[in-house]
């Protein structure tokens, strides 16, 4: 337990990006109806902290997102699943990972294009995104150069946008 009375969840990733998502609910079978708050420290040279800054933290700074039911880190990036069935996502976006429509990074979450209802669950690679909607079916999407958003029609440029199986 920590001192917010919840249990604290560390998620890795690499180049020195670590989340903590703090769930005030003790139990976690209890977190996706928890308020939820998010925290990141380490290198933020793509703005990958969420913060609004490019500047990196040895300590915990807040990304400024409420209602965080998931989190996944990718290479230099991170996307979150957000009530009500919601993705944001922030950090470097050169194969246009968050899913925003740019290949701009950005310091602070974006709303993702794409459903922004009913999505279950969010995984990320080194840089791509993908949701798992409540229907099954999967949504891919950002870096493709090894096939890795599941679509053979797939561009080799490794750009392609939406993938889905």
């Amino acid at each position: 337990m920590d001192s917010l009375g919840g249990r604290l969840w560390r998620l890795g990733a690499p180049w020195f990006i670590a989340l903590v998502v703090a769930l005030i609910s003790a139990a976690p079978a209890a977190a996706a109806a928890a308020a939820t708050s998010l925290s990141a420290w380490g290198d933020n040279s793509g703005g990958e902290l969420g913060n609004g800054t490019v500047t990196e933290s040895n300590s915990p700074v807040a990304v400024p997102v409420s209602g965080v039911e998931q989190v996944a880190a990718g290479a230099r990036f991170t996307i979150a699943l957000v009530s009500p069935g919601k993705m944001l996502a922030w950090g470097e976006n050169q194969f246009g990972q968050l899913g925003d429509g740019t290949q701009t990074d950005s310091s602070v979450p974006v709303a993702v294009k794409g459903p922004q209802s009913g999505v279950a669950a969010v995984a990320a690679g080194g840089g791509h995104s993908l949701a798992l909607l409540s229907s099954g079916r999967v949504l891919a999407w950002g870096d493709n150069a090894f096939g890795q958003l599941g679509d053979v029609r797939r561009p080799l440029d490794g750009r392609r946008w939406w993938s889905r199986a």
